[in-house]
């Protein structure tokens, strides 16, 4: 029971905080929901994994720092947006040293 518990809680935070997203981006509420489920099941089952591998108490440790790391990924996905007008990929963290030479950072 407490591996659905876990499993329900990310697959709601993530498909609410996708949508959250969407809502700020696009101004309107995305009807293509049925496109974020597939993504959210999928990290919630590795989330849920990850954290049912070790005791309760270490379990809940790890649910609150997924947690954390989800809403940190959430934050940064809406300030890159705000900055770039575009959606942050590895490729743009990996890189994003480059593009500051504009705002006058050399590095």
């Amino acid at each position: 029971m407490k591996k659905l518990k876990t499993f329900a809680y990310y697959t709601f935070l993530i498909i609410f905080e996708e949508i959250v997203f969407l809502c700020i981006i696009f101004k309107k509420i995305p009807l293509n929901i049925w496109l974020i489920i597939p993504f959210s099941v999928s990290f919630a089952a590795v989330f849920t994994t990850i954290s049912m591998l070790f005791k309760p108490k270490a379990n809940k440790i790890l649910t609150y720092i997924f947690s954390t790391f989800i809403f940190l990924i959430f934050g940064a996905q809406i300030v890159y947006y705000s900055m770039y007008e575009a959606i942050i990929s590895f490729y743009s963290i990996v890189h994003g040293r480059s593009s500051c030479g504009i705002y006058g950072y050399n590095y």
